[in-house]
């Protein structure tokens, strides 16, 4: 326990198996919370694996300060962009271009301006509706915040590795993988927002539940695990709430500072 609730001026959370039911919706209760959090001028952020078009519903329902997309390589503020590291059009095309040869599937490129999705099933998404059919045999025309994958075969995949061993490399549950500029991370995207803001690290109160929130939470001043996070984000966290499904996160906040 190494802070106390006074000293926090900003809470992150991801999204998915975290903030969000498993049916992906936000409470009421979790709604009011980041309200209440907004009346005693507390920030509040995302930080999520999702691209920023994916993140519409959830900013409009909770209306946080900040939003930090694509495992920390962008982030917004309302509409605003205020970062962007970005994998240069030429080497995302490249990658691409790899992935594509080694038989991987349902590629997504998230851009500043569009997501590319080789999906021909995008208006049935609850998240990616606005996502620009793209089956990657030709190049994308922008520089890329994040590229998720599908390969089955580890061994292509360890080969893909070795080819790209500068890009920021990250899995998630189901299989999936995503590549980012080099030194992105949802730590580092939220150390950098919450520079811009005037927040320090130690000021934060972040949650998680999967490996990819381990950084965030043990750098943060104060790390949550959810009752459903796995277990190293367990045994690392200050502390850990109930599940996403009983409003974990909300109840914390609303215990510990609110």
């Amino acid at each position: 326990m190494r802070k106390e609730g006074g000293n926090i001026r900003l809470i992150v959370t991801d999204l998915d198996d975290t903030l969000l039911r498993s049916d992906h919706l936000p409470s009421e209760f979790t709604v009011e919370t980041f309200r209440m959090c907004r009346e005693k001028g507390i920030l509040t952020a995302f930080a999520t694996a999702r691209v920023s078009i994916a993140t519409k519903a959830e900013y409009q329902a909770l209306k946080p300060d900040i939003r930090v997309v694509s495992n920390g390589a962008m982030a917004l503020a309302g509409e605003e962009l205020l970062f962007f590291d970005r994998i240069p059009v030429e080497e995302a095309n490249r990658f691409c271009r790899c992935l594509k040869q080694k038989g991987a599937k349902r590629i997504l490129a998230g851009c500043f301006a569009h997501t590319y999705w080789e999906n021909r099933e995008i208006a049935a998404s609850r998240t990616l509706k606005e996502a620009v059919y793209h089956d990657f045999s030709e190049p994308i025309g922008e520089d890329a915040a994040q590229i998720s994958f599908s390969l089955e075969d580890p061994r292509a995949l360890g080969e893909v590795r070795e080819a790209f061993p500068e890009l920021s490399w990250t899995s998630y549950r189901g299989g999936r993988c995503a590549v980012m500029a080099p030194g992105v991370s949802k730590a580092a995207g939220v150390a950098k927002a919450a520079e811009l803001f005037g927040v320090k690290l130690s000021e934060i109160l972040a949650f998680g539940d999967d490996a990819g929130d381990l950084e965030m939470l043990t750098k943060c001043g104060v790390g949550v695990a959810m009752g459903n996070a796995i277990p190293e984000l367990k045994e690392a966290a200050d502390y850990v709430a109930e599940t996403n499904d009983e409003d974990g996160a909300a109840k914390f906040i609303r215990g510990y500072i609110v």
